[in-house]
Order: structure tokens, then sequence, then C-alpha cells
């Protein structure tokens, strides 16, 4: 590739070994201790970690303009209405985005009187790499103006999404290193401890029967065990 020119087909294959190199990443994280976020703005009463220590805590990763992060929601409200009672926590992570999206409520199934079927996100503003463009659509604004809209936005999509557990903002960074993200959604399972016990890959879906009740399974095993265990991971 790189005698023939071909960047494309480089940016490919760099991109290919950087997903080579993450893929036992999860392998090597189960049983250690979960690393802490840089926090950049809470919606909720949850600042970090040690706030759910005493608690088996699922961190779900989503983001406004993945929807299947949004079909992933009615599952989670199930889980806390099952477990909440019994030190189980739920904890939405996102992280800053170039571009803030609209909210979208079609692929809630919980949630489709809300709006119009097929609705579908769309971004009310940029970060400009540069000065701002007044001619852009949607558009593009400097650092402080854009965190502001996409603060406002984040609470409007929690609010008309019923997320009714916290949510929080980390550094844009960190999702990949320090929690084996390499896509949404993603969620990362905790004991009492604070230590990562299980990965899930992809949404989380009411009607895949099947992985629901694997996904049920694990929980079940954690909230079994006792505050003080110290078994390592699965």
């Amino acid at each position: 590739a790189k005698t023939g020119g071909n960047e494309s087909l480089i940016k490919r294959a760099e991109s290919a070994v950087k997903l080579l190199d993450t893929v036992d990443r999860p392998l090597k994280m189960l049983g250690e201790e979960a690393s802490a976020w840089t926090l950049e703005h809470a919606f909720g009463d949850v600042q970090g970690l040690a706030d759910l220590k005493g608690k088996v805590v699922v961190l779900d990763f989503w983001a406004t303009w993945c929807p299947w992060c949004i079909k992933s929601f009615p599952a989670i409200r199930d889980l806390l209405r099952d477990y909440g009672d019994r030190g189980f926590a739920v904890v939405g992570v996102t992280a800053s985005a170039k571009s803030v999206y609209a909210h979208r409520y079609d692929l809630d199934d919980d949630l489709q009187h809300k709006g119009e079927a097929g609705q579908r996100a769309v971004a009310v503003a940029r970060l400009a790499p540069g000065d701002p463009d007044p001619e852009a659509t949607p558009p593009q604004l400097a650092e402080e103006d854009y965190r502001a809209i996409e603060r406002t936005t984040l609470e409007t999509f929690i609010a008309n999404h019923e997320m009714t557990w916290p949510v929080v903002m980390i550094d844009k960074t960190e999702p990949g290193p320090k929690y084996a993200l390499t896509g949404w959604p993603h969620a990362v399972v905790l004991d009492r401890q604070g230590r990562v016990r299980y990965f899930k890959v992809g949404a989380l879906l009411r009607d895949r029967t099947e992985q629901v009740a694997h996904f049920r399974e694990v929980l079940e095993s954690l909230l079994a065990e006792p505050a003080g265990d110290a078994s390592g991971g699965d």
C-alpha cells in the first residue's frame, strides 16, 4: 500500500492494526479495579466510581447519535426495576463529540409515542476548527459556546428519554484505553468492590431473550456475592 501510494488503504490498515492491539484488553482488565474517569460534567448524583462502592454497577457507554445505544434503554429500565433495591446501579457514560446531535425518540420502544416515527438525529452545532463560520449549517461554534450547547442538549436528551439513572460526561480520550471500548454501545460490569467482571459489546435488546437472560445471570451472580468477597474476575 505504501509503495503504491494508496492513502485510503494505508489508513484502513493502520486502523486494523490498532484494533488488533486492543483485542485482548478486556481479558486483561477482568478482576482489576476499574479506572477512575476524568469528569467533564455530571448529570445526576454520581461524580465518580467512589460514589458507587458496595454496589454492582453497569457502566453503559452511549452517545446521542448512536441508535443502538438508545435501543438498549428499555432493557436498562427493566434491570433497574428488577434489581434496583438489591444494591444495583447503572451509570450512563458519554463523552464530548465534534458535533452535537438533537434528541430522537423513535428508537426507544418504551417512548415511541413521544415523537414521530422515523425521526433521525440531526446535528445542531459543530465545534469550529478555527474561527466560527456564521454561514455553516449547522453552525460552527467556539469552544465555550459549543460546550454550553452540548450540555444543554444532553440535559434535554436525558429528560426526553427518561433516563432516570445518573449520567456522566468524561474525557473523550478515556473510554478506549480505560474501559476497552472499541464501539458504541458498550457496557462494563463492576462488582461491589469496583472490579471489572464482565464486558458487553453492542446493544442489550429486550427481544434478544437469550442475550438478556445471560446478562441477568451475570448480574444475579455478582449481586449474590457478599460485599467483602475477595474473588477475582470471571
